[in-house]
């Protein structure tokens, strides 16, 4: 197997996390507009990082869940018709405008409340655990403990 770089964009949707759970494989959304499908199944396993493609103080073009995925496959052609030229992510980070945060849990926003996500899901990447969590939730927890403390 190698490993082929891909520019992709993290699908926010709660269908994306019952996808995952059923198949074992993450749905992203390509950067390349001549991309053959709307969309790109990678297999958990088979990723072996994902980086958070975040601008230093520069406008580029991208989304802000654009991603760069290291993949491990024997069909590169393939996967490379989803991307970018990743050369030039790679050129942007080299010249110190783009910064690459490790990902290593992916959150899937399920409810909004005006700007605040009250509630979602996060994807373990290392393990491919599902956890959901509700703001409300952990105020009230906190509220709990404020109260009662450990009893």
């Amino acid at each position: 197997m190698k490993i082929v770089k891909l520019c992709l964009e993290i699908i926010d949707s709660p269908w994306v996390v019952r996808f995952f759970e059923k198949s074992g494989r993450l749905p992203f959304k390509p950067t390349n507009p001549g991309a053959p499908k709307d969309k790109v199944y990678l297999e958990l396993k088979r990723i072996r990082s994902i980086y958070l493609l975040r601008p230093k103080g520069v406008a580029i073009n991208m989304s802000p869940k654009t991603v760069l995925v290291e993949y491990e496959t024997e069909n590169i052609d393939y996967y490379q018709r989803f991307t970018v030229d990743v050369s030039e992510v790679e050129r942007l980070v080299k010249d110190d405008k783009i910064e690459l945060i490790p990902v290593e849990v992916i959150n899937i926003i399920t409810e909004w409340d005006a700007d605040e996500a009250m509630a979602g899901y996060k994807i373990d990447l290392r393990t491919g655990e599902v956890e959901h969590w509700d703001v409300r939730n952990e105020y009230l927890d906190l509220v709990y403990d404020l109260f009662y403390g450990d009893q």
